[in-house]
């Protein structure tokens, strides 16, 4: 299945070992929030754009190791929250060029990509 849309460029700046966490909403095009229970999400961190290697995956489908945790869609509806742990960054070398997107598939099977960046990530102290 293609997906063909313009997808909005949001980099991520991160410290090395540091635990993150990101939050995510999803709207219809009116910005009314959607239910996002039976949706999938993956988010990948690679060296570049070619790369076939990932450095972190993060996904709401491995029940063993969920890093996309869908909230609970009767009292947080279209919320979502994106972990990047302190022990995925901390073997990492620091550097800028990165790249990072979100993809998200739909109940549906409609795949759409909410953001990609680079991934910027600080040395720690």
């Amino acid at each position: 299945m293609e997906c063909k849309q313009e997808i909005p460029v949001y980099d991520l700046y991160l410290n090395q070992g540091q635990t993150t966490t990101i939050g995510l909403e999803f709207a219809d095009g009116d910005g009314n929030p959607i239910d996002i229970t039976n949706d999938t999400f993956e988010w990948n961190l690679k060296d570049n754009v070619d790369s076939d290697t990932y450095l972190i995956q993060a996904t709401n489908s491995d029940v063993i190791n969920s890093r996309i945790v869908i909230s609970d869609q009767t009292t947080s509806k279209g919320e979502a929250t994106l972990i990047i742990s302190g022990n995925d960054t901390a073997s990492l070398t620091p550097k800028v060029t990165d790249v990072q997107n979100l993809r998200w598939v739909d109940s549906n099977g409609e795949p759409t990509f909410p953001f990609k960046g680079i991934f910027v990530l600080k040395p720690s102290v």
